[in-house]
């Protein structure tokens, strides 16, 4: 048999079948290194059994002898002589792209974002992906431990973008607003609010609240503060039965809504997935009420990190998406 012949008949889009892998690769080298298998297994961290075993399946696989003994050596045969040519070339070669690759890596400067609630990460992730595909250079990180915390991370050097919904005032700051989305509620399709619902009046008005349990995720503190006076029902005759539940997860707010535990209070945007559920019904509140999202950053950026082109892709994706 003329082992790893020059010309290979392969039939188009269809991938050869290769008996030889990395490991069998490197079985060669060391055994022709070390003469014998007793070494070689040792280097490979093998146990002589399980390295005689391989040599003996490639063999057979390959139908060729690889080694010829002579005396206590074994050394290449003909045909071992050629694939330990082919081992040494191509292990070369993926040890030097694997080094470049590393080389590369550490080379590539870090980019690092996070967001102040943690469901932005649903549509962020996909986001930063592209960003950094665009950008070969940067090493996009995502800040998960800045959750919640986000611009006290910004000022501490922990991240160097904030996706907020908070842009507070900081002179250090450089902000770009991104994108607003109306709240609504999300409440049972059979809670008493949904009842009330016409095509004249389709929405819930937030002083309707009085007396709810209200699910949120994270809103701006002056929401909170909104919703609070709500749930306190000032000159209701619901005053004082009302409670706010911080919910993680969206889904975990639209449960407990079907379930008649409370009335969500999230994005429309958050409430998509949710259009068709026969079991929820969505709402507007009104006055209409829109969340802003702002991309921030400090104004020092000695790295010179593309800070404004990020949050103009950012800003486009979603006015794309949207």
């Amino acid at each position: 048999m003329n082992l790893l012949a020059p010309t290979v008949s392969v039939e188009p889009g269809v991938a050869p079948r290769l008996v030889c892998e990395v490991r069998h690769l490197r079985l060669i080298q060391a055994i022709a290194r070390e003469q014998g298998v007793t070494r070689a297994a040792a280097w490979l961290n093998l146990t002589q059994s399980a390295l005689s075993h391989q040599l003996l399946n490639l063999e057979r696989d390959l139908d060729v002898k690889l080694f010829d003994r002579v005396g206590k050596r074994m050394v290449p045969s003909a045909a071992g002589h050629r694939l330990l040519a082919a081992a040494n070339r191509v292990l070369g070669e993926l040890a030097e792209t694997e080094l470049e690759l590393r080389r590369a890596q550490a080379e590539r400067t870090p980019l690092r974002v996070a967001a102040g609630c943690p469901t932005s990460y649903g549509w962020l992730a996909g986001v930063l992906a592209r960003f950094g595909g665009e950008h070969p250079a940067l090493d996009i990180q995502v800040g998960f431990q800045a959750t919640r915390r986000e611009l006290e991370a910004l000022a501490g050097d922990e991240i160097d973008v904030a996706v907020t919904s908070r842009p507070g005032r900081d002179e250090r700051f450089e902000r770009r607003r991104l994108f607003s989305l109306d709240i609504v509620a999300v409440l049972a399709a059979g809670h008493p609010l949904a009842a009330q619902r016409t095509s004249r009046h389709p929405g819930v008005r937030w002083q309707g609240l009085a007396g709810q349990t209200l699910l949120i995720h994270d809103l701006p503190d002056d929401d909170v503060e909104r919703l609070r006076a709500v749930v306190r029902g000032v000159g209701n005759r619901h005053a004082g039965s009302g409670q706010i539940w911080r919910v993680q997860l969206t889904e975990a707010i639209a449960e407990l809504a079907r379930a008649g535990h409370g009335v969500g209070v999230i994005t429309r945007w958050s409430a998509e997935p949710f259009k068709g559920d026969r079991g929820l019904a969505t709402m507007p509140l009104l006055p209409l009420k829109k969340r802003d999202f702002w991309a921030v950053w400090r104004r020092a950026n000695p790295r010179g990190l593309p800070m404004r082109e990020l949050a103009e892709h950012l800003a486009r994706s979603m006015r794309t998406s949207g």
